[in-house]
């Protein structure tokens, strides 16, 4: 009995009561009340069958979208972790009916490999969704990868998380071949480079006997060409081993850096452009400590001082330092050349950029390869320049 239904019963009975009874102006005033009660209690009844109403087609829409979602849905006990629903595209997806699914319990089809443990993916702050990937088993054993959103919710009164479970297969294939094709592309880097350096080798040690017997000015000055070129040869080689060479090293041993001894190796390996272009460098007295890898460091020099020889003044003066700030070490080479336009700044550590597009004669991967190095390190590089003073490009690395 609903309580319109009590309410109106009661009033009956009043009523009765009322026709053997002379009616007092009390009774009279309880009676328009029950009356005014019993239709708002009527209005309230109608209003509940609505939203009844409107319940049902909300739970049909659900059930609809439910089931004919594109996506894998899968909703699970947290208490049990048990399988409480699941669509016909996770039946059909994972190789079940759903009456097989709701026998078993997420761990069942969910695995994660041994190698991801510590990946727990991520949680969005805004939604509350947790997002990760995983493998989900098949029902022939086969282990699909697959990214799932998982958020809390309801699923009639009863609180759950609802798994949208999407399979990422393809996008992982791309991704291994992706990583095959890169490794294939260095493989063929160093066979090139070293296929190339042994016969420039070659080439350098015949140039340097030459040179020793040559007398005749013009023939010294084709052999320095002949020399010179090939050195730069040799650069763009070891460029190109050193960026392959990063691509497959993870990660490198980081120690404090013995600045002197890299300058002097530095100075050693650049001694014939020093020499050609009757080049001045001048280096500290004491060099402040950081932390890095000393083989990419020396590349490091090694390329800022040869682009300030070949576009330093004439002759080239160039100058080494640096200098410690809020944890940081500064290295520094200032030189003393014609400066680069404001506008050009920001695009000198980019792939193929060359410093000067009329004087240029390298290849543009220099500066690039040092942006990757220093970043690889912790630090960061920039340069700072005045056109007809010169410019000074830098790199930074942690003091600790």
């Amino acid at each position: 009995m609903t309580l319109s239904q009590s309410c109106q019963r009661f009033h009956l009975t009043l009523q009765s009561y009322l026709d053997h009874e002379p009616l007092t102006e009390k009774g009279k005033g309880m009676s328009e009340e029950i009356t005014e009660l019993q239709a708002r209690i009527a209005k309230l009844e109608s209003e509940r069958g609505q939203l009844l109403d409107q319940i049902l087609h909300l739970e049909e829409q659900f059930l609809t979208i439910f089931e004919q979602s594109g996506e894998t849905i899968v909703v699970i006990d947290p208490a049990t972790l048990k399988i409480i629903g699941a669509n016909q595209n996770a039946a059909r997806r994972l190789g079940y009916t759903v009456a097989q699914l709701l026998e078993k319990k997420i761990g069942e089809i969910e695995q994660f490999p041994a190698e991801n443990l510590q990946e727990v993916g991520w949680k969005s702050t805004a939604s509350g969704t947790n997002f990760y990937e995983c493998l989900y088993r098949h029902a022939n054993g086969k282990l699909i990868p697959v990214e799932v959103s998982s958020r809390a919710g309801k699923f009639g009164a009863q609180r759950v998380l609802i798994n949208f479970v999407r399979d990422v297969t393809r996008r992982k294939e791309a991704e291994q071949e992706r990583e095959q094709l890169i490794e294939e592309l260095r493989a063929f880097s160093h066979t090139v480079a070293h296929d190339l350096k042994s016969p420039l080798s070659v080439v350098v040690g015949f140039v340097d006997l030459l040179k020793e017997q040559l007398q005749e000015s013009e023939l010294s000055e084709m052999v320095m060409y002949i020399q010179n070129t090939t050195y730069k040869m040799i650069t763009i080689i070891d460029e190109l081993l050193l960026l392959a060479n990063m691509r497959a090293t993870e990660q490198v041993e980081l120690s404090y850096l013995n600045m002197d001894e890299i300058m002097t190796s530095v100075s050693y390996r650049l001694r014939y452009q020093l020499e050609s272009e009757n080049a001045t460098l001048i280096t500290p007295s004491h060099w402040h400590t950081a932390i890095g890898y000393a083989p990419w460091i020396e590349e490091v020099w090694t390329n800022y001082i040869s682009n300030a020889i070949k576009y330093g003044g004439q002759p080239p003066k160039i100058e080494v330092g640096s200098e410690a700030n809020n944890g940081m070490v500064n290295f520094w080479v200032k030189d003393n050349g014609a400066g680069i336009a404001p506008d050009q700044l920001d695009t000198l550590f980019k792939p193929f950029v060359r410093l000067d597009n009329i004087r240029a004669t390298g290849h543009g991967l220099g500066l690039s390869i040092v942006r990757r190095i220093i970043e690889r390190l912790n630090g960061e590089v920039g340069v700072d320049s005045q056109q007809g003073i010169g410019s000074v490009f830098y790199f930074r690395l942690p003091a600790r």
